[in-house]
């Protein structure tokens, strides 16, 4: 697929990274990411493959992805910062994140981020079902 500009081909990349995480492939994600990546949208992908990948150190990623969002705002980083904020039942700060975002993918992730933690039954099943991790 050939792209002519540069945002389609770095939307287009991270709409593959995403992809590579819902298959659980992580480590590919993290590999072909460099450290020293200038993209926001690609250091937030590549902290939620990590946050994924390591249990033990989900509470530093959580803190470095914040600190992500705090340094420069994009619809995209924030829409996956509050995701790993969601995951770790930080709701305040998910929808904080949330707030200033106007895409599609945010009026979707809105209501379900804010009504499941108001529903222990629902919730109960969606950490069970779909956010195994």
């Amino acid at each position: 697929m050939k792209l002519k500009s540069e945002e389609k081909k770095a939307e287009k990349t991270l709409f593959l990274y995403r992809a590579l995480i819902a298959q659980r492939k992580f480590n590919t994600v993290i590999s072909e990411i460099p450290d020293s990546t200038a993209q926001p949208s690609l250091k937030a992908i590549k902290l939620l493959a990590q946050y994924f990948q390591s249990p033990a150190k989900r509470a530093a990623i959580a803190e470095e992805a914040k600190q992500l969002l705090a340094a420069q705002f994009e619809p995209t980083v924030a829409l996956l910062v509050a995701t790993v904020f969601y995951l770790e039942k930080n709701f305040d700060e998910t929808l904080r994140a949330l707030h200033s975002v106007n895409t599609l993918e945010r009026y979707a992730l809105f209501p379900l981020y804010s009504y499941l933690p108001l529903c222990p039954s629902l919730c109960t099943m969606q950490d069970s079902f779909i956010w195994r991790s």
